[in-house]
C-alpha cells in the first residue's frame, strides 16, 4: 500500500483559485457568445420580416385580390348606368324592355314629377 501524502493547504486553495477563475471566464466566454448569437437571430428575425413586409407590399395589393370586384370601393364611382339610352348597345333582350315612366324618353318632364 502507497504512503498518503498530504498535500499543503495553501497549494489547494491556489488550485481551487485557479479553476474558480478558470471556470468564470468560461462562464464569461459562453454569456457573451449567447448575447452574440441572440442578438443575431433578432437581426434575422427582422430582417424576415422587412422582406415579408416589402413581398406584401408590392405583390398582394388588394387590386390583385380575387373578390376586389365585390369590395372595390370606387366600383359604382366608375360604373356606367344600367342603361344610358334608348340606343345602348349593352341592352340585351330583357333590358331592351321601356316602361312609360323612364325619363329617356321624355323630352320634358311632367308637372306632377317635378
Amino acid at each position: 500500500m502507497p504512503l498518503r501524502t498530504r498535500v499543503p493547504v495553501h497549494l489547494l486553495t491556489e488550485v481551487r483559485y485557479h479553476a474558480s477563475r478558470y471556470h468564470d471566464k468560461l462562464a464569461n466566454f459562453f454569456d457573451q457568445k449567447l448575447v452574440m448569437l441572440e442578438q443575431e437571430k433578432r437581426e434575422i428575425t427582422s430582417q424576415l420580416n422587412r422582406n415579408l413586409v416589402d413581398f406584401r407590399a408590392e405583390y398582394q395589393k388588394k387590386e390583385y385580390r380575387r373578390e376586389f370586384d365585390i369590395s372595390d370601393p370606387a366600383l359604382l364611382k366608375n360604373s356606367l348606368p344600367a342603361r344610358v339610352g334608348d340606343e345602348d348597345s349593352r341592352n340585351t333582350v330583357s333590358g331592351a324592355q321601356v316602361f312609360e315612366a323612364e325619363r329617356c324618353r321624355w323630352t320634358s318632364i311632367p308637372r306632377f314629377l317635378s
